[in-house]
């Protein structure tokens, strides 16, 4: 009886300790989600800091030391706090025209996620008019 007792319980620690690994794994598979979601977002945002301010390709340091009142340091506050998110994140501009971001992942190796640049129409066309919805 007591040998039954101790390999029930040996059985019950051993699962215990099966799903402390299988939590642990979730929560690395979760922040590797996250951060891969937000480098996708960074550089959506960095894109679009680009389009703002005219320069094809400028790095985001230069791009954020506008004055005072300037309309890209809203987007450059955004990406300060994503970046947050990355931890020892670094952004390039490749060769080619590609934007890079890369962070420290989750195991300690080095994560990376590119965007090809893709240029901006010269004008964009915006209706006279606004448009009206009908509902009916």
């Amino acid at each position: 009886m007591l040998f039954e007792y101790i390999v029930a319980a040996g059985v019950a620690i051993l699962g215990v300790l099966g799903l402390l690994q299988l939590a642990s794994e979730i929560v690395q598979l979760q922040t590797a989600t996250y951060q891969f979601t937000v480098a996708g977002w960074v550089l959506e945002e960095w894109e679009a800091l680009i389009v703002l301010a005219g320069e094809e390709g400028a790095p985001f340091s230069r791009l954020c030391r506008a004055g005072q009142g300037s309309p890209l340091l809203l987007h450059c506050s955004v990406l300060e706090v994503w970046l947050h998110a990355l931890p020892d994140s670094h952004l390039q501009v490749i060769s080619g025209g590609a934007l890079r971001v890369e962070w420290q992942g989750v195991n300690g190796e080095t994560m990376h996620l590119a965007k090809l640049w893709q240029q901006a129409p010269a004008t964009i066309a915006v209706p006279k008019y606004p448009i009206a919805i009908v509902r009916q």
